[in-house]
């Protein structure tokens, strides 16, 4: 929707920007000086609470419109949206507003808002911060992150598994050698393979190849299972053990 504001008193300066020059200026401040304050004119005390009470719905959650009439600023957009006169929150309130509507001011400068524009009022926090605005990034990255370093392991985890390769294949439909084929091992019961003449040993253990388990297994197999068959000192690496198991669940 587009909520229309009643027009502000312009403070008294020349230019064809019609900008509030004490609000505009203390904006402008706002954003380069951490120090500076915000200006508030006496014209701006009625229809501040009419600005305020007509973004009401768009103030917090995003989706209203703000349309810019004489004498008004950026500032102003700024407290439509958060109800607030906190200099801090408004800086970055405006921050926000700038940033989603490049288009509205000429030349790219905060204090030079285009009369008549119809600004987006972003959805932001209570204090001015865009609503997911970090969180959304952030789980994305540590998502792509998950994948890539996922991906790593199991290319590790391959080159591990050429220690295994003398007595075993990971290939679907590869065949057994001294060891079983271990295509789908991961989440498999142990010695559950058909045709492979697994100890008895193994056999009783009743275990089900899990994360947890093959990393025991891996790194000393007969510490494990007493009496099993392979006789495999282990990888000592806990690391290499997690890329091994990686690269596991990637055949099947």
């Amino acid at each position: 929707m587009t909520a229309r504001f009643p027009i502000l008193q312009a403070a008294t300066r020349s230019g064809s920007q019609q900008i509030a020059a004490a609000v505009a200026i203390a904006f402008v401040g706002s954003l380069s000086i951490p120090t500076a304050t915000y200006a508030q004119t006496p014209a701006t005390g009625a229809a501040s609470a009419a600005v305020a009470a007509s973004a009401t719905a768009g103030a917090s959650t995003g989706g209203a419109q703000f349309t810019v009439q004489p004498g008004q600023s950026l500032n102003d957009a700024a407290i439509a949206m958060t109800q607030s006169h906190d200099r801090t929150v408004l800086a970055r309130a405006a921050k926000v507003i700038f940033d989603a509507n490049p288009n509205a001011f000429m030349g790219h400068d905060p204090s030079r808002l285009r009369l008549g524009a119809v600004l987006n009022l972003p959805a932001v926090d209570a204090t001015g911060a865009p609503v997911g605005a970090a969180s959304a990034p952030a789980s994305a990255s540590a998502a792509s992150g998950a994948a890539a370093q996922a991906a790593a392991n199991a290319k590790n985890g391959e080159i591990v598994f050429g220690r295994c390769a003398q007595c075993h294949t990971a290939a679907k439909g590869g065949g057994n050698g001294l060891g079983p084929n271990l295509f789908g091992v991961s989440g498999r019961k142990a010695a559950a393979l058909p045709g492979f003449p697994y100890s008895p040993a193994l056999k009783n253990a009743n275990i089900t190849w899990t994360d947890a388990n093959l990393h025991k297994w891996f790194e000393n197999p007969m510490k494990m299972v007493p009496g099993t068959r392979m006789a495999f000192a282990g990888v000592r690496r806990s690391q290499d053990i997690d890329d091994l198991i990686a690269y596991l669940k990637t055949q099947k």
